[in-house]
């Protein structure tokens, strides 16, 4: 009788788990920030007025944009971890999920950032930030921190900003400029970085190597994974059948 039973209980935790599957919602990907939003969060939070509060969600949303950095990227990065060069700035990233060099040297890897010649310079929007928390670029606490307002303004506390409470913020920056919160997560802007500079790589001056360096990437398929394609892209394949 042992055996009837067994197979009884199998096939209803098959059944069970079957059901849960089909009544289970779908995952949907959040869709990558475009160039367009990241341009009217700095409109928005970057003018030259623009208040703690304001530069911290700006150079968030630059850096992760232009880094193609994950959350926990960001969120360890510390003020000893930037060297602000003659052009740009170097990131050192001292874990990464899928760092290519982490397994070979034990050394982390390093996001270079070019400063643009406009008021959208990812760089420029971090140099404010800095200025602005008063910072010492020798300090091991978190770069980006909760804050505390007081009568002069605002000032950063010692904890480090939590996942929870960034995609809160990023999600009200996004609703008060009238886009839908709910289409965009924080793993947008990464997405949204490396999506941008394909759809603006048509002279292939990027290489898939630097791209794939540039993120952190260790495979194409990881990379391509974070790519939103464009639907002028989309259709060349059936341009181009020769018939």
């Amino acid at each position: 009788m042992m055996v009837p039973i067994l197979w009884i209980t199998l096939v209803a935790r098959t059944w069970i788990e079957c059901a849960k599957r089909t009544r289970s919602n779908p995952v949907h990907k959040k869709k990558p920030v475009d160039p367009a939003i990241i341009r009217s969060i700095i409109d928005r939070h970057g003018a030259e007025e623009a208040s703690l509060k304001d530069l911290r969600i700006a150079a968030i949303s630059s850096l992760g944009f232009a880094g193609f950095f994950r959350f926990n990227e960001v969120a360890n990065i510390q003020p000893k971890h930037l060297t602000f060069c003659d052009g740009f700035v170097k990131i050192f990233v001292p874990r990464s999920k899928t760092d290519v060099y982490r397994d070979v040297y034990r050394e982390g890897n390093y996001v270079y950032i070019a400063k643009l010649e406009n008021k959208y310079c990812p760089v420029a929007i971090l140099r404010r930030y800095i200025e602005a928390a008063n910072l010492d670029l020798s300090s091991h606490l978190p770069l980006f921190r909760p804050l505390t307002k007081n009568k002069s303004g605002y000032t950063l506390r010692n904890g480090k900003l939590s996942y929870t409470r960034c995609r809160e913020i990023f999600k009200t920056t996004l609703k008060d400029l009238g886009y839908d919160p709910k289409e965009y997560g924080l793993h947008s802007l990464r997405s949204g970085g490396a999506s941008a500079v394909i759809s603006n790589n048509a002279s292939k001056a990027v290489s898939e190597r630097l791209l794939k360096l540039h993120g952190r990437w260790k495979t194409d398929e990881a990379k391509d994974m974070y790519v939103l394609e464009t639907e002028c892209n989309r259709l060349s394949v059936t341009k181009h059948f020769g018939i």
